[in-house]
């Protein structure tokens, strides 16, 4: 994934939107039930070894060729430390989307949610 814009929006906090396919649009790549992208990255150190985390995208409105993903970058980390050096122009290896849940909650009529991680996720 190509990435398009950067922009560090507050200390040490990024927005990095990356250009979608041709084949793909935003709207059957984030479908609104959880989808998130594996980000993977090669160890700076050791460069037989990489890492990967799972990162929720967002997409502005209006917006039908990008999606957004928001950092924040942590001392000693090794993939938000490579995601902060991106540039614009670079490519991201990343996999998915996955989509986290499938669920029919129309059935539900009471449920609990928990979030927690180091990124920016929202649940609803």
């Amino acid at each position: 994934y190509k990435v398009v814009a950067l922009e560090e929006v507050a200390n040490e906090c990024y927005k990095i939107s990356v250009e979608m396919g041709r084949e793909q649009t935003v709207a059957a790549v984030l479908d609104g039930r959880g989808s998130h992208f594996i980000v993977k990255v090669n160890d700076q150190v050791r460069h037989s070894k990489s890492h990967q985390r799972p990162y929720t995208p967002y997409v502005m409105a209006g917006v039908n060729d990008r999606f957004t993903l928001a950092i924040k970058r942590y001392p000693g980390g090794a993939v938000t430390g490579a995601l902060a050096r991106l540039r614009i122009g670079d490519y991201l290896a990343m996999s998915g989307p996955i989509v986290a849940n499938k669920s029919d909650l129309s059935k539900v009529t009471r449920y609990g949610m928990v979030a927690g991680g180091s990124g920016v996720t929202p649940m609803l």
